[in-house]
């Protein structure tokens, strides 16, 4: 089972798909239209991944368990061009006409879940590239240890808050008013994964807060889709 791609794709995908090995391990699935993964980081993430057999040359579906994603990525990223991608036994065999590698796969992926969140969620609402990037800079100014999302009257207000510091960043929206804690490290790791100019962030109803629901954060492409589900951080 071959499948051929840019080393750049997949490597890119990799590395949304995994916030760039925040979560350690992965197991990929090759489904009807592409390959699949859907994968959690303790009770604080879970993201579903998909590339579109669009972005390959050649696909076939395969299973590929991967034991150590930095290991992993790092193996992706060192081919050039084009690359060919098969199970061969108890390894993963990537190879292009200059380099050949194989990498040991794992038996068991602990962190691979069916089980991803089962609340609905709204259509949400797009974040601009610009302000993102002064949020991600609100929280390095402040070194953030959780950032609160605020919808009022159709304004986002999104706070960073340090151990003694704060800032405030806010735009206009059209949006249900809602309110969210999230830590700053895992949106960080979120924000700086995904391509920026297609971020999308749902919140569930006020009503369902004493449940404790995750947000919902989603980067969409022509052939790739990710949506990441962040438990909420409470500063008490």
């Amino acid at each position: 089972n071959k499948m051929e791609i840019d080393s750049s794709i997949l490597s890119g995908f990799y590395k949304k798909a995994t916030l760039d090995n925040k979560i350690p391990t992965a197991k990929l699935i090759g489904v009807v239209d592409g390959i699949s993964t859907k994968l959690k980081l303790m009770d604080t993430l879970r993201v579903k991944a998909w590339l579109s057999e669009k972005a390959f040359h050649k696909f076939e579906q395969s299973e590929i368990e991967v034991r150590d994603n930095s290991k992993f990525s790092r193996m992706l990223k060192s081919f050039k061009g084009k690359l060919t991608i098969n199970v061969d036994g108890n390894f993963v065999k990537m190879y292009n006409d200059n380099k050949t590698a194989f990498f040991k796969r794992a038996s068991q992926i602990e962190n691979y879940t069916e089980d991803l969140v089962k609340v609905q969620y709204d259509s949400g609402m797009d974040l601009p590239s610009g302000f993102i990037d002064e949020i991600l800079s609100n929280i390095s100014i402040t070194e953030a240890e959780y950032v609160i999302f605020e919808v009022k009257d159709n304004v986002l207000i999104v706070t960073a808050f340090g151990n003694e510091d704060n800032v405030k960043e806010q735009i206009n929206v059209n949006y249900k008013n809602s309110k969210f804690g999230i830590s700053a490290e895992y949106l960080k790791a979120i924000f700086t994964n995904l391509e920026n100019d297609k971020i999308n962030i749902a919140f569930q109803d006020l009503e369902l807060y004493d449940k404790n629901p995750p947000c919902k954060i989603t980067d969409k492409g022509e052939t790739y889709l990710v949506e990441v589900w962040c438990a909420p951080f409470n500063p008490e």
